[in-house]
């Protein structure tokens, strides 16, 4: 009797289909399957398997949905996926604590976990937006055991290419921006914004929402999907835009203009201006799922920042620090101006960049840094199989105002030690992470425990 379908030969148990996702290690992984007792191999090559098939990922997806929900009456109805470049996590998050504080017995899934109802759930995945059976999984086991009547998840440009959501129903798909990022796989900024298209080409949802501020992908998206769209940003031309905008104590108040009706006074506990359009964004899909405009409004105070983005974690010497997970270029920039326009002192950033990973980026970083920074303290970042020396060298040759310390957490404590009385220290790339990859070795590092733990009497 069959029992699940699976597409990791590891999982497998007797009765089980097997989808074989075509890879290096294929027939490795057919014979596994076998092994454990799968019923059925449905496989692209016609001389293995049972079942044949074009599209290996796809039927996966299929049977996934089927499998796990396709019997299950309380399956989500409101599942909202987002993409984009940047912003992907704080949106989901955002818009999880929307619902939270309207009492909307909700979850969301992403680069920083599980939370259901905004607690922190021991859900575990690897990926920023799970495998297709994973992600059904999870869907169904929502459903069954929290009754949670709202989803939100992240969805990568990976996760699109590969097909692991694509028989996921959704209400709503969002785009939060265009930017470059993971051109060691996608090759192409082109390629990358094709990938992330696929939301709306391959997958739909009922509600579309987007941004008008950038007039190529909104004319893209627009030519995709245009029915039933909300836009954001700072554009007037969108249906949801902020104007009179002040800083104040590194939080912002402003006016927002829903489709030409004004609320004053709106107050988050966060600044800049990319946070601004990351609860805008959270707005926008709130009220597509039909979300009274109060409702939404009057619980913006209330956010909190997503953890390790741009996070305050203590003050020092006069001095404030942050840990940010920042790792595309344009989150780079911005996350520098930001933080630059509201610093009264010097700015010190201590980063590196991954190592198999985009390397194109990494003397672009450098001279980002260089260009904004008063001081840049260049340390490692999951170098995984990479040269440490190598990666940092690529960063250091196009910056300025620069040191280079390899030890991320002797890093950490000179930039410390540097802090005078209006300085702001960045500590990115990390974020939220707990551990540091050198080859085959994970050790343990938390950028925000080892500042707390290097400062005697913090304030955090």
């Amino acid at each position: 009797m069959t029992k699940k379908v699976e597409i990791d030969s590891r999982n497998v148990q007797k009765g089980d289909i097997f989808v074989a996702i075509p890879c290096s290690n294929f027939d490795r992984n057919v014979e596994e399957a076998i092994r454990n007792g799968a019923s059925i191999i449905v496989s692209e090559n016609n001389s293995i398997g049972d079942l044949h098939t074009t599209d290996a990922r796809l039927i996966a997806s299929k049977l996934a949905a089927f499998c796990y929900n396709g019997n299950n009456e309380q399956r989500i109805n409101n599942c909202v996926a987002v993409t984009g470049t940047n912003g992907k996590s704080s949106v989901v998050h955002f818009l999880g604590e929307i619902w939270k504080h309207n009492n909307i017995n909700s979850a969301c899934l992403g680069t920083n976990g599980m939370y259901i109802n905004g607690i922190k759930n021991n859900t575990s995945t690897n990926l920023t937006t799970p495998d297709c059976v994973t992600l059904h999984k999870i869907i169904s086991s929502l459903s069954r055991e929290h009754n949670i009547e709202y989803f939100a998840f992240e969805a990568s440009s990976h996760a699109l290419a590969q097909k692991r959501l694509h028989s996921v129903s959704l209400k709503v798909a969002a785009f939060t921006n265009l930017g470059s990022d993971h051109l060691d796989y996608h090759e192409t900024k082109e390629e990358y914004f094709l990938a992330k298209q696929k939301i709306f080409t391959e997958i739909g949802a009922d509600y579309s929402v987007f941004s008008k501020d950038d007039p190529y992908v909104f004319n893209t998206l627009f030519s995709l999907s245009h029915k039933n769209i909300t836009t954001f940003g700072y554009s007037s031309f969108n249906d949801i835009y902020p104007i009179n905008i002040q800083n104040l104590n590194n939080m912002d108040l402003f006016d927002l203009n829903i489709k030409g009706e004004i609320y004053k006074n709106i107050f988050i506990k966060m600044f800049g201006k990319f946070q601004i359009l990351n609860v805008l964004c959270a707005c926008s899909i709130a009220l597509s799922l039909g979300l009274k405009i109060s409702d939404v409004v009057n619980v913006l105070d209330k956010l909190t920042p997503l953890e390790g983005r741009m996070e305050h974690v203590t003050s020092y010497n006069g001095a404030d620090i942050y840990v940010d997970y920042a790792h595309t270029i344009e989150g780079f920039r911005n996350l520098l101006l930001t933080v630059k326009y509201i610093c009264r002192g010097r700015l010190i950033t201590v980063f590196g960049c991954g190592g198999d990973r985009d390397k194109s980026k990494r003397s672009v970083f450098g001279e980002i840094a260089g260009e904004i920074a008063n001081i840049n303290i260049i340390t490692d970042d999951n170098p995984r199989s990479e040269d440490p020396g190598y990666i940092r060298k690529e960063i250091i040759k196009n910056c300025k105002n620069v040191e280079e310390i390899a030890d991320r957490k002797e890093a950490i404590k000179h930039a410390i030690s540097l802090l005078e009385n209006g300085d702001i220290m960045v500590v990115i790339g990390k974020g939220h992470e707990t551990t540091q990859i050198y080859k085959k070795k994970i050790l343990s590092h938390n950028d925000k425990e080892f500042v707390l733990d290097s400062i005697p009497n913090s304030t955090g």
